[in-house]
């Protein structure tokens, strides 16, 4: 076997194991604020941000205040103020996903697996059409977006999903509303407000 110029064993992994351990305890502080004028959306991206997300679970959160007083804590307010985001306006801190095992790619994804179905070898056929679709046209037909915008994607090429199907689907309430309207984003969004506003 013939050694790679700069591979000599498993030590050469360390460098992931430490990318993922600073992922892992980045600061809240360290964020990046974005503003597409076109839909006037504010979105904050940061690996600590979204960390704090996850593992409080805003988006079901009935305290304002509380949350409000994290994101001055951090200097999330101040920063958002200097960029030009006024009282009222909404903003977008991180999309709400939870971790789980995934069968498949997400680009390759069934829309059973994503809505929470049993699921048989009939996903792989899903993947292999979409696969040989990409080796046709030269693009991925479901690109690696959020999976609520892959799920409109679908929809708009195959047709709405069956309503069986989103009865029973066990994920099916995060991406749809109890009429079966589709949510197109995931997002935890909120109202920007200074804390001395809502005190």
């Amino acid at each position: 076997m013939k050694e790679t110029e700069g591979w000599s064993g498993p030590e050469n992994l360390n460098h992931v194991s430490e990318a993922i351990k600073k992922e892992r305890r980045a600061p809240m502080n360290e964020f990046e604020v974005f503003h597409d004028k076109g839909t006037n959306r504010w979105t904050v991206v940061g690996a600590g941000i979204q960390c704090f997300v996850q593992m409080t679970n805003w988006q079901y959160s009935d305290s304002l205040k509380r949350f409000q007083h994290a994101l001055e804590a951090c200097g999330m307010n101040r920063a958002l103020t200097k960029e030009g985001v006024k009282e009222g306006d909404t903003v977008i801190i991180g999309e709400v996903y939870s971790l789980c095992l995934y069968v498949q790619s997400r680009s390759y994804r069934a829309h059973e697996v994503i809505l929470g179905l049993p699921y048989d070898q009939r996903i792989d056929i899903w993947s292999l059409g979409c696969i040989l679709s990409e080796l046709y046209t030269g693009e991925v037909l479901f690109p690696n977006e959020p999976v609520s915008v892959m799920l409109a994607q679908m929809i708009g090429i195959t047709g709405p999903i069956d309503m069986e199907i989103l009865e029973l689907g066990q994920e099916t309430q995060k991406y749809f509303t109890d009429d079966y309207d589709h949510f197109t984003e995931n997002e935890v969004r909120f109202l920007f407000h200074t804390c001395s506003s809502i005190l």
